[in-house]
């Protein structure tokens, strides 16, 4: 995921995304991983 998400909208906007993923499964009380479609980073 981080590879392509940079390479076609870069850095900033994968930052964002990562946070914004960082938060939701805090919120929700559920691993990263569940929503990063299953890829080790």
């Amino acid at each position: 995921m981080k590879q392509e998400w940079i390479a076609s909208k870069g850095v900033k906007s994968y930052a964002r995304v990562m946070a914004y993923l960082n938060a939701y499964s805090a919120q929700k009380d559920a691993p990263l991983n569940a929503y990063q479609a299953g890829e080790k980073e």
